[in-house]
């Protein structure tokens, strides 16, 4: 995440919607993202094909997004959280290791979503757009992981310590022995 190239979020926005929705037609979402935007009704928004300031500017109107997995993996796409650092929306999502952001501070988790459990999955939607303090989630997100997680301090935390661990087991490899030509 780059402020200055993504922005920073603009907690005042006024929210307009309760939810939005954005990610690529594919796998488990093909099945339950139709079912969900029936069962919700106006208040899901589908931004999908929407990418950089276009989409902080749609996540800046909605309270939260819903990040549904495209299958049933414990991964977690942690682009979602460069996504989000520049937006004032909270997080909504399904189960998974969503390292480096804490479960119920920054951001909310749903049930994992089937089939057999979407009227569930709704009703707690519902219950968390309309009760959950959203904005506290969205600010801890920003004031957590926002300094932690930019181009600079990334290359000088994991990349260089990374690059130099590598260079040492090298220098510590015996020499490969020398192949006679064939």
């Amino acid at each position: 995440w780059e402020p200055e190239a993504a922005g920073r979020p603009r907690f005042e926005t006024p929210k307009h919607r309760d939810l939005l929705y954005y990610g690529s037609n594919a796998g488990k979402r093909q099945m339950v993202m139709p079912m969900l935007k029936e069962r919700f009704g106006q208040g899901l928004f589908d931004a999908s094909g929407s990418f950089g300031r276009q989409l902080t500017g749609l996540l800046d109107t909605a309270k939260a997004s819903l990040y549904v997995a495209h299958s049933d993996v414990l991964s977690f796409s942690t682009w979602r959280i460069w996504q989000h650092l520049p937006s004032s929306a909270a997080m909504i999502g399904e189960p998974g290791d969503m390292w480096p952001m804490i479960h119920g501070t920054h951001y909310v988790p749903i049930p994992r979503v089937t089939f057999a459990n979407a009227e569930e999955v709704v009703a707690e939607l519902r219950r968390i757009v309309q009760h959950a303090d959203l904005l506290s989630h969205a600010k801890a997100l920003y004031q957590d992981l926002g300094p932690e997680f930019t181009l600079e301090r990334c290359i000088e935390r994991y990349l260089v310590p990374a690059s130099e661990s590598i260079a040492v087991r090298r220098e510590r490899r015996p020499p490969e022995p020398a192949q006679e030509p064939t």
